[in-house]
């Protein structure tokens, strides 16, 4: 009986389906992702990501793209603070406490778009 490789698409080119993508492709597998827009930045993209060290760097590591992530974190993306109108601070976290696995900034923040185009980039 002859086996047969399976024919894999992915729906949507945001961050997962990017990243599945991309871990495919480090692996040899082929797959076709498909994407409503006609280009990266063919719609404005906004907020940040925070890319846990647990889940979404190893997810970057498995695609070979841990480094090109670290070039684009902002440093101290951890801290937070809360104000009311007046501006009294009503919490406020520097982000700079020890994380609950190895090194500082276990949680980088990084814009959006940076973790898709250095994936876009590595997707032939």
């Amino acid at each position: 009986m002859a086996t047969t490789t399976p024919r894999i698409a992915i729906i949507g080119a945001g961050p997962a389906g990017l990243m599945l993508a991309s871990i495919l492709r480090h692996n040899n597998i082929s797959c076709t992702v498909f994407e409503r827009d006609s280009s990266a930045v063919a719609r404005a993209q906004g907020g940040t990501l925070d890319i846990h060290e647990y889940s979404g760097q190893k997810a970057l590591d498995a695609a070979g793209l841990l480094d090109k992530f670290r070039a684009v974190v902002r440093p101290g993306g951890e801290a937070i603070r809360i104000l009311k109108k007046d501006g009294t601070v009503l919490f406020e976290d520097n982000g700079e406490h020890e994380s609950e696995t190895e090194g500082d900034n276990a949680n980088p923040t990084t814009c959006q778009p940076a973790p898709c185009t250095g994936v876009v980039e590595s997707y032939p």
